[in-house]
């Protein structure tokens, strides 16, 4: 296994969450165990497909216009493609343009929006925290993106997950760290972005889902023994810094995306039934801290390739 970075800052302390505060015990009782995809409301919605299609330009800009870092041109003719959360459907659209000959299969528990889609690609409404109707090595790419972090016990979402890919096939994974760290420039007082990120950390625990599940992929791919390769890339996204020219450009496009992003993740949650009566300032905090270059505010991004063994 090899790992390779992009980082804006040559140093990443880990992420520390505030040790005594658990803010999730401020919700209403009947809405705490509630969040789960924290966009699930607008789901379908018009700004919601816009911000999946703007995170899919900006991570296939990233990539050069590829599906992925694997190198699927020199080391397969896939058949048959599955991408699970498949969310607006531009990667799966993409991957349909691509191989033409391939039989796409895209799943989500969310029905994709009217646009129009390749022959080659069909649509299912499926549960990805479940195991899938699939037989085991059914496709030569498997693709999954910002989806194991919103499963509960994702780990053994991943595991069934692995199984789906045939002998020689890929395993295509992206998700980020869902939690923002201040990097290691001169930055002012730290503020209250914490109390923001562990709020979200900590509703999601409730629901036993993961916010790091990105940083996790390496040691179960690996523990797995079933893939000859397991690459690894992780992104450090500068999201306060993004217009930094110093930064890779690929880079500053993930970043503007991540904020925009972020913004919205941030306007859902304080206008959530149960969070009304938290204190506005966490969220204002967090909101003015992303777009503050003065500070230094970083997420990771883990872009993850695996061959199955022949």
């Amino acid at each position: 296994m090899s790992i390779s970075q992009d980082k804006s800052r040559s140093h990443m302390e880990p992420v520390q969450f505030l040790p005594n505060l658990d803010i999730a015990d401020r919700l209403e009782p009947d809405v705490q165990p509630q969040v789960e995809y924290v966009l699930s409301h607008v789901c379908g919605a018009p700004k919601e497909i816009e911000r999946l299609d703007d995170m899919h330009e900006a991570i296939k800009f990233y990539l050069g216009g590829g599906l992925s870092l694997a190198p699927l041109e020199v080391s397969i003719s896939p058949r048959s493609i599955l991408e699970i959360g498949c969310g607006s459907g531009a990667w799966a659209i993409q991957a349909a343009e691509i191989y033409p000959d391939a039989d796409v299969l895209a799943v989500d528990l969310s029905a994709l929006p009217s646009r129009p889609l390749p022959p080659n690609l069909r649509f299912q409404i499926l549960d990805c925290s479940k195991p899938l109707p699939f037989a085991a090595q059914a496709f030569d790419i498997v693709h999954g993106r910002f989806v194991f972090r919103h499963l509960p016990g994702f780990e053994d979402a991943l595991s069934r997950t692995m199984q789906l890919v045939k002998p020689g096939g890929w395993l295509l994974l992206e998700d980020a760290d869902a939690v923002l760290q201040e990097g290691d420039s001169d930055s002012p007082d730290p503020g209250n972005h914490e109390d923001f990120w562990t709020l979200l950390h900590q509703c999601q625990a409730r629901k036993n889902m993961n916010t790091r599940a990105g940083s996790a992929f390496q040691e179960i791919l690996e523990s797995s023994e079933l893939f000859s390769e397991v690459r690894v890339r992780r992104i450090v996204v500068p999201v306060s810094k993004c217009e930094d020219s110093r930064t890779d450009v690929g880079v500053r496009r993930i970043a503007e995306s991540f904020r925009r992003s972020i913004s919205q993740v941030i306007a859902a949650m304080r206008r959530s039934s149960g969070m009304k009566h938290l204190n506005s300032a966490i969220f204002d905090a967090a909101e003015y801290e992303i777009h503050d270059p003065s500070r230094d505010m970083q997420m990771e991004l883990y872009m993850t390739w695996s061959k199955r063994k022949e």
